[in-house]
């Protein structure tokens, strides 16, 4: 089983499964009865998309892979999703 800290986690590179950069995650949440994330938080990169680009939420579901260097989440546009599921980022 691998395994990975918060620390490495927190700031961790996201990207789409086409390779467009989403940003870094900045905090996740856990599920406490079940001990596992629920979903992550990301923001843009550089001062300027901080403030400009909303936050984007990704479930775990939304998750292909996750490794010491990047995460890599579903292949859909933000304001697009998935009919019949989730979206693979929400904007809030």
């Amino acid at each position: 089983m691998a395994v990975i800290s918060g620390k490495k986690i927190i700031g961790l590179t996201v990207k789409n499964e086409s390779g467009d950069i989403l940003g870094k995650v900045y905090n996740f949440e856990l599920e406490v009865d079940s001990q596992l994330v629920l979903e992550y938080h990301i923001k843009g990169e550089g001062l300027l998309k901080k403030f400009m680009t909303p936050e984007i939420i990704v479930h775990r579901s939304q998750v292909k892979s996750i490794s010491e260097e990047e995460m890599i989440v579903d292949d859909v546009s933000i304001s697009e999703g998935i009919e019949g599921s989730e979206p693979v980022a929400s904007i809030v």
